[in-house]
């Protein structure tokens, strides 16, 4: 009987002790249910942070796993790439988005091998332009678990590039048609560019221009105070200049005469455009129509002093000259013009100053 009690009371001791080993584990393990409940908020929370981001953001977001398939994507970009909630867990490749890119898996897996960052600018099926991104995905551990695919709308930037771009070329266009030698200038007053006729006319290549100062270029050309003076005035001013005359020594060309012309460019960047105008001809041509213009004048001065009234000898037939001498009327008009006398004697003279002299047979041959 006795050795019955202590094996109850060993038993009971037994007991105790398991009881108190299982309150133990029982309120270890309401801590680890506690701790379980707080990150089980946390991840509650923050499942609820991300998915009012993703909501939030007006960019498309598409989130890629390591095996290409579609993890988690938002409103904008289900939107876009044509993407529907039982998308997720499917592969990338099984799905037909709104936008053309045939290769997008390979591009993803090249990310997510290579952990670079990928930017392609992308149309839609209806034109419209994105600017698409593939990141890697990284974890808190950093750890590379997939990637993230976003579309950033640039239709109305991509457009309007287009359409500086094409009038640009219409400038390019309408500038290298024109005859005169063009050359543009931005508000620092260096060439951006110029027109085959300018690089023809003074036998340059762009290279040796462009992105060069006005007047650094062509040996310093256009290097003068004047000119320095009119440009600065048209970037500071938004005014313009007519007929500026430039002469200067061409090598092997003798004296060449330019005509400039320069007005700003109504854009975005500030430019100069500047005509330069041979007038080496028409100047050349003034010259002599002036040097005709004086002859003729000093010719005419002359017909009119022998127009005039000449007072003459009635019986030696000299003229008195304008300080008041007779002269012979020979010398007074080859004084007075251009004209030149040889001297004879007619047949009535010669009967009367030599009437020895038979000129019958002379008249008669």
């Amino acid at each position: 009987m006795q050795s019955s009690n202590e094996e109850l009371q060993s038993i009971n001791e037994e007991l105790e002790t398991s009881k108190e080993e299982l309150q133990s584990t029982n309120e270890e393990l309401s801590t680890v249910n506690d701790e379980l409940q707080n990150r089980n908020e946390e991840i509650t929370q923050s499942n609820n942070d991300l998915v009012n981001v993703l909501s939030g953001v007006d960019i498309p977001i598409l989130l890629i796993g390591n095996k290409l398939q579609i993890r988690r994507f938002n409103a904008s970009a289900g939107k876009a790439l044509n993407l529907i909630a039982t998308d997720i867990g499917r592969p990338i490749s099984d799905i037909r988005p709104n936008i053309n890119v045939p290769d997008l898996d390979q591009l993803i897996l090249e990310v997510v091998e290579s952990l670079t960052i990928k930017e392609q600018e992308i149309q839609d099926t209806q034109g419209r332009w994105y600017s698409m991104t593939i990141r890697p995905y990284k974890t808190v551990d950093n750890r590379i678990d997939g990637a993230i695919v976003t579309l950033e709308d640039i239709n109305d930037l991509k457009l309007g590039m287009l359409r500086i771009q094409e009038a640009r070329d219409y400038a390019e266009a309408i500038v290298e048609t024109v005859r005169e030698h063009l050359i543009v200038l931005n508000r620092d007053l260096r060439v951006v560019t110029a027109n085959q006729a300018y690089y023809k006319e003074f036998a340059i290549t762009p290279e040796k221009i462009k992105d060069k100062y006005i007047y650094d270029i062509q040996d310093g050309l256009w290097n003068m105070p004047k000119l320095r003076q009119l440009l600065e005035e048209i970037i500071r001013e938004n005014n313009e200049f007519r007929d500026f005359e430039v002469n200067y020594e061409a090598p092997g060309a003798g004296r060449r005469f330019m005509l400039l012309n320069a007005r700003r460019v109504v854009r975005e960047e500030q430019l100069i455009l500047l005509a330069v105008e041979d007038i080496t001809a028409r100047r050349i041509a003034e010259e002599e129509r002036e040097k005709l213009h004086l002859e003729h004048k000093e010719a005419l001065s002359k017909v009119k002093k022998l127009a005039g009234m000449l007072p003459i000898c009635a019986n030696c037939k000299k003229i008195r000259n304008d300080e008041g001498y007779w002269e012979q009327i020979e010398a007074y008009i080859s004084d007075h013009s251009e004209a030149e006398f040889s001297h004879g004697v007619c047949p009535e003279c010669v009967v009367k100053l030599y009437p020895e002299i038979d000129t019958t047979q002379d008249k008669e041959q």
